[in-house]
């Protein structure tokens, strides 16, 4: 028998073409008789290949190795013709191996034919990755859905054409060397030596090469080939520290091969190797270069992926490696951080279910362990890297809900979420909130954390303690069960202490979080708002109450999410019927109103709304307020009253049917008693009223009411310290009454007109009575302003207030109906009539022409305004009266409010009126009079700036001067007002911009959060408005020596933050830099650095600044100034590219220069030479400053937003103190001015005395 040659593995195919290995080389004649390749019969190539004898196969041998070879040269057709020979002939050759009876020939044979098999998948495999790699990600897409999905009619008639390497074929070759693999290590069959590396590695490598491809490593069925392969690969235990560095290889190279290989690792761990590959995995990746990683951070990324993912499925392997993994705690690539954490975490969780299973001595070795890693952990919660932070309080929230974490270690938690709601990142505070949530739903000291009920257990058991150790025996104190018992107890009532307290800053926390400009930060601080309210910590009503502004926000998610949040705190999880939901919904609502503020009762209003749309409350839920109203339901206090009527008070606009007639009737004569007793109840019930108007027409149930209202208005039998309130609530009564009227009735204007002779004839009756008590009292200060003056003060000052609502509600009443009026020539229907008005009497039907109607429809209102405001009207005599109250200096100060208030609605109905009366309302802003009424007109010159913006314009400083006002309710109302004004483009902020900015720090919170809101609108309403005004902001508050350098800083800063265009980031360099010239003081100097120094700069930015040397070179000498700029070049450099950081350079050097210049004794003396010529010419160096101020001002005005060409009119001067009335009218001699004025000067008397 011809002799067998042997063959010999090669580490590269090229090996073989050296002439070392008998019978299995290839020489240049073979290259050059088969360059062609595959040229013979395809049978005889399949049966001849892998013949272990040289002289049959060598031919045949050549050209499938040469094949193979040159795989990516062969032609398509070429390629599936060697597919058929490779894999036919592995099947010839097992058949044939079955008829070898020579051990040595059988080897062969397997060495051969599994040596062109491997390296023919190889190959193929690495031209498909390179041709996948060439490919778009369009064509790539298109391929890896023909590959990896089954055929269509489609891809089978293309394969008839083009080459292709799919999932099929790869698995058809899988399994031949699966089956190979099997002959060579099968018990039944030759072994092969094991300690031929070389030959393992043939099959290893096909397994390495197809993890490569990210479509082989998601197709299962090839997924459990390369398994049960590489299972056979790491059993040869010489082979195994190879095949770990060749798959952690793979690990950092490829992304998608952490997942697999950590499956792989388990897969082989938990079925036959127990444990051991993964703990030498895990040694390995321990014993990496920290610094190495942090070079290539796609490398520490990828090795960090599949620590987790090894990690996540089994744990075992942490344990023995945990001082070298925690050794990679410091490593600068917060990948490999975050892994290592994970990895502390998973074998935390490990330990702690195998804890009840070791004995004694193993469970206080792994508790020791457990607490150095809890410690370990806590640190890391404050690591440099945001993404760090994050991981570890992830970490934590794992441990927390599988309940892992000792309750001694809760409240140090709950200390760093506090910390971590005020990380700068949002992913950190994202992941706080969790485990906030976490903390709470997990904790082990009870449902209810209640802190006074925590704090009294504990108190009692310290008071225990200490009378044990005081009265009790020696054989007491020694009882270790008892005693132990209670220092447990005491030490879970102080952790729970501890634990609660941090929840209330938490709390406190999460309030403002909840109007952070993040929306996920606002939802995920309400839903823990709403499990603190579940877990009934102490200020969460509070931080309950802090939600409802965002009934509001402009943001869908957010609106959703505070919604749904009172629909939990109210409804809970748990589904209810309609009518049990409908009444928790209604108790919330009502402990919601009981104390709140005006702006959460419109809240609540605007929620009540959103409920009424979801139908969470029907007609039963309402015939239940009623009920507790009425005092219908037993055990119902009588305080709930009033919170159940304000409810019904926010439904009512909501719903169409809040009140039937029996009820009807039940609430008309409660409110008649009401009147007397309970102002704020009949208040409500008008509201009621005001949105059910179809129920009181054609009644005199009105008429009544008023004569009910003008009995109460007597205040004989009251004393002096109850008049400020009993004027407060009759004020309120009388306006809701007027709305009432107005809308419910047929014909207000004749009860307002009844009510308001009714008060004048009461006016008058009380000025004589007055009298008649002043002779009789004579000049006894004691007895001054007793029962009788307070009374007429009363009416004077509900005339006042009844007047100005009456004469707003006329005029919205005769717009009203010219609106209708004109909406029904339009649609030419006329109306047959209106409330008091017949429309045939005031348009004659001969007026047909559309512009005449107009034009009398116009004059009729105009002449509806002058009779309002006429002086023979009801509403109008009132004008002189007022302005000479308002103009008195000492009055008191609740009727000098109703005066002021009167005369602003007089003003808002006629523009000639207003324009007259404008610097009365101006002196009185501009006196010493209280913050309360200051406060008022601010409101009111809200309204007129509305109304007659152009009237108001000209005295808007005077209103931007009242943002600098000592009190903050003037302060607070300013803001809202100029906010209000600005957004609606009714006012521009020119020259009072300073102003503004200054309330950025506010010492009042809320002026100052309301200054950042008007920032944030106004940038999002025009993008290019704080650009504009940037430039002087920056020359105002430079030059205020008073303003402290902590406060420029935080305005510039927040101003500076909304500069995010490069154009912009270089005019304001272009601007700023200029400045430099203007100005000789250094800590201005300083000022314009430390601006510039906020910017953002590119390269662009950068070189412009360059340019710019000139204008502040000479400012260099201060070091303040020269390290500013010196650190906007250092930071300029992180982010700048190799090319540019030559131009940063050769910039510092000339920064230094310029330092050095004028730091330089030779050069000082030039400069005072210089500056001695200057001084002798001061006229030429004026008109050099002054050109320069011109050339900035030209660049300003090209860059700003257009503004308006028209000059505004100076505002006419403030009348600074007017003792006496300024015009003829104020000064009439009428009997009820003159009593008034006594009145006044009896005041002033008793506040001497």
């Amino acid at each position: 028998m011809e002799q067998v040659a042997l063959f010999r593995v090669p580490l590269h195919l090229e090996d073989l073409f050296k002439e070392e290995s008998e019978g299995y080389h290839v020489t240049e004649e073979d290259i050059e008789k088969y360059e062609t390749s595959v040229d013979i019969d395809e049978d005889e190539l399949s049966r001849l290949w892998f013949l272990p004898f040289p002289s049959l196969s060598h031919d045949a041998w050549c050209q499938v190795f040469l094949g193979v070879y040159n795989f990516r040269t062969l032609e398509d057709e070429k390629k599936e013709t060697l597919y058929c020979i490779v894999t036919k002939g592995v099947e010839n050759a097992l058949e044939y191996l079955r008829e070898v009876q020579d051990p040595d020939i059988a080897k062969n044979l397997l060495k051969v034919t599994t040596f062109i098999l491997t390296h023919f998948i190889v190959e193929v495999q690495k031209a498909h990755l390179d041709e996948i790699r060439e490919q778009s990600p369009e064509e790539l897409s298109k391929t890896q859905i023909s590959n990896i999905s089954k055929k269509t009619k489609q891809s089978k008639s293309k394969e008839n054409h083009k080459w292709n390497w799919n999932a099929e074929k790869i698995g058809v070759t899988l399994d031949w060397v699966l089956r190979l693999l099997e002959k060579c290590f099968s018990k039944e069959e030759t072994a092969y030596e094991v300690g031929d590396k070389e030959f393992i590695s043939l099959f290893a490598r096909v397994c390495y090469v197809l993890i490569e491809d990210n479509l082989v490593c998601r197709n299962r069925e090839l997924k459990e080939v390369i398994f049960a392969i590489l299972k056979v690969v790491f059993e040869t235990l010489h082979y195994r520290p190879s095949a770990i560095a060749a798959l952690l290889h793979l690990v950092r190279k490829y992304e998608h091969a952490a997942p697999l290989i950590a499956e792989l690792i388990y897969y082989l761990d938990n079925n036959y190797l127990r444990g051991s590959l993964g703990a030498e995995v895990i040694q390995e990746i321990s014993q990496y270069d920290p610094v190495e990683l942090s070079k290539a951070p796609a490398n520490s990324k990828n090795i960090a992926t599949f620590l987790c993912e090894l990690t996540d499925r089994s744990s075992a392997g942490i344990k023995e490696n945990l001082s070298l993994l925690v050794d990679q705690l410091d490593c600068e690539s917060y990948f490999v951080r975050n892994s290592v954490v994970h990895a502390l975490g998973r074998y935390l969780l490990f330990t702690s279910s195998e804890s009840k299973v070791e004995g004694n001595d193993e469970v206080e070795i792994t508790a020791e362990l457990r607490s150095s890693l809890f410690d370990i952990l806590l640190k890391r919660v404050d690591d440099i890297h945001a993404f760090s932070r994050s991981k570890v309080l992830q970490v934590w929230q794992t441990l927390v809900e599988n309940r892992v974490v000792p309750q001694s270690l809760f409240p140090l938690l709950m200390q760093q979420v506090v910390a971590r709601l005020r990380d700068k990142s949002s992913i950190v505070r994202k992941n706080s909130i969790a485990l906030f949530e976490s903390l709470l739903s997990n904790n082990p000291f009870g449902p209810s954390l209640v802190l006074a009920i925590y704090e009294s257990k504990l108190k009692s058991y310290q008071e225990d303690d200490s009378h044990l150790q005081k009265f009790s025996e020696p054989s007491q104190l020694n009882d270790s069960n008892t005693s132990t018992d209670k220092e447990k107890a005491m030490e879970f009532y102080q952790y729970a202490v501890h634990f609660i307290v941090k929840i209330s800053e938490a709390i406190q926390m999460l309030s403002s979080l909840v109007w952070s400009r993040s929306s996920l930060d606002v939802q995920e601080a309400i839903s823990c708002i709403v499990t603190a309210r579940k877990f009934e910590v102490d200020n969460s009503n509070v931080a309950v109450r802090s939600m409802l502004g965002l009934v509001f926000s402009r943001d869908t998610n957010i609106r959703s999410a505070v919604i749904e949040a009172y629909i939990r705190l109210f409804v809970g999880d748990n589904e209810k019927d309609c009518l049990r939901r409908g009444m928790d919904v209604i108790r919330g609502v009502v402990q919601l109103v009981s104390g709140a503020t005006i702006g959460e009762v419109a809240c609540v209003q605007k929620l009540l709304e959103e409920f009424a749309a979801k139908k969470l409350i029907d007609s039963r839920t309402i015939q239940m307020l009623w009920d507790i109203v009425f005092e219908k339901i037993p055990g119902v206090q009588k305080k709930q009253k009033k919170p159940s009527l304000l409810v019904l008070t926010l439904i009512a606009p909501s719903l169409q049917v809040l009140i039937s007639e029996q009820l009807e009737e039940m609430l008309l004569e409660q409110m008649k008693t009401w009147i007397r007793e309970e102002c704020e109840l009949c208040c409500f019930a008008f509201r009621i009223l005001q949105h059910s108007p179809t129920i009181l027409k054609n009644k005199v149930v009105l008429h009544e009411l008023g004569s009910e209202l003008l009995g109460s208005l007597n205040l004989r039998e009251r004393k002096m310290e109850q008049f400020e309130r009993f004027l407060t609530s009759r004020l309120c009564l009388l306006e809701e009454f007027s709305r009432t009227i107005y809308r419910c009735d047929e014909k207000p204007s004749a009860i307002a007109a009844f009510i308001l002779m009714s008060l004048y004839e009461q006016l008058s009756s009380a000025l004589v009575e007055n009298s008649t008590n002043e002779d009789n009292t004579g000049d006894h200060f004691e007895n001054l302003l007793e029962s009788y003056a307070l009374n007429t003060l009363c009416i004077l000052a509900s005339l006042f207030h009844f007047s100005g609502h009456v004469a707003l509600n006329e005029l919205s009443l005769w717009e009203s109906f010219i609106r209708r009026y004109r909406e029904s020539m339009t649609n030419k229907q006329v109306e047959d009539g209106t409330k008091d008005i017949d429309a045939e009497e005031i348009v004659p039907e001969e007026q047909e022409d559309t512009s005449t109607n107009e034009r009398y429809l116009d004059a009729l209102l105009i002449h509806a305004k002058q009779e309002i405001i006429s002086k023979q009207g009801v509403v109008g005599k009132l004008a002189s009266l007022a302005v000479g109250v308002i103009l008195q200096k000492h009055f008191y100060p609740m009727i000098k409010a109703c005066a002021i208030s009167y005369i602003t609605k007089l003003m808002c109905v006629d523009e000639s009126f207003c324009e007259q009366h404008l610097k009365v309302v101006f002196t009185v802003l501009a006196s010493e009079e209280p913050a309360s009424i200051r406060a008022d007109i601010i409101i009111a010159l809200c309204d007129l700036a509305v109304r007659y913006p152009n009237l108001i314009e000209p005295w808007s400083s005077q209103i931007f001067r009242c943002l600098q006002d000592s009190s903050i309710e003037v302060r607070r109302n300013t803001m809202m007002c100029i906010t209000f004004l600005v957004l609606n483009d009714m006012m521009k902020v020119r020259g009072q911009v300073s102003e503004i900015v200054l309330c950025l720090v506010d010492s009042d919170s809320q002026v100052s959060n309301m200054c950042h809101s008007f920032f944030f609108e106004v940038s999002n309403k025009s993008k290019g408005f704080i650009y504009n005004i940037l430039p002087e902001i920056i020359s105002s508050l430079s030059s205020m020596k008073d303003l402290p350098e902590e406060h420029f800083k935080t305005i510039m800063s927040f101003l500076f933050s909304f500069i995010d265009k490069e154009r912009h980031t270089e005019g304001l360099v272009e601007r700023i830099c200029q400045r430099f010239r203007l100005s000789d003081d250094v800590s201005c100097w300083r000022s314009l650095a430390y601006c510039l120094s906020l910017l953002s700069y590119s390269e662009r930015t950068i070189g412009k600044l360059s340019s710019m040397l000139k204008y502040y070179g000479d400012k260099l000498h201060d070091a303040v100034v020269f390290q500013t700029f010196c650190n906007i070049v250092s930071k300029a450099r992180k982010f700048s590219k190799t090319e540019f950081r030559a131009f940063l350079d050769d910039f510092e050097e000339k920064l230094v220069e310029c330092q050095r210049k004028h730091e330089d004794p030779d050069e000082n003396e030039q400069v005072t030479q210089t500056n001695e010529s200057v001084d002798n010419n001061k006229n030429l160096k004026d008109e050099k400053r002054k050109l320069v101020k011109k050339q900035i001002r030209i660049v300003e005005e090209t860059s700003e937003e257009e503004q308006d060409e028209e000059e505004d009119e100076e505002p006419q001067e403030v009348i600074k103190e007017c003792p006496v009335p300024i015009t003829e009218d104020y000064t009439s001699s009428e009997h009820l001015s003159q009593q008034i004025k006594r009145l006044s000067l009896r005041q002033v008397l008793r506040q001497r005395k």
